[in-house]
């Protein structure tokens, strides 16, 4: 059994690359099946500043998610990381967001 799967929302905690400089949560966007054994992970950052950009899906600050304040996931910042820089597991994106997020990813890949 891998250590994360799609649509858990893990701490980015190293402080570095451009959009996760300071730790932040990341909700992992890659396909489960291709995690295990992986030296890389694709996410995308959770910000707590909210915007008016289409793309971004809202998360409810909860139990379930782990965050403290209600974010947004920042689709359009999508990326690649080493999987060591997850510090731990923190909550899990509900099935209704994971498919909004899904939507969101198609819209900005144009897929």
């Amino acid at each position: 059994m891998t250590l994360y799967q799609r649509g858990d929302i893990a701490l980015c905690a190293d402080g570095k690359g451009d959009y996760t400089s300071k730790p932040r949560p990341v909700v992992i966007v890659q396909n489960t099946d291709y995690i295990e054994g992986m030296e890389s992970i694709t996410v995308c950052p959770i910000i707590s500043v909210l915007s008016t950009a289409s793309v971004r899906v809202r998360l409810k600050a909860d139990n379930a998610t782990g965050l403290k304040e209600i974010s947004e996931v920042e689709v359009d910042k999508i990326t690649t990381i080493r999987i060591t820089r997850l510090n731990k597991k923190i909550g899990e994106v509900a099935e209704k967001e994971l498919n909004k997020i899904n939507y969101a990813l198609r819209v900005w890949l144009d897929l």
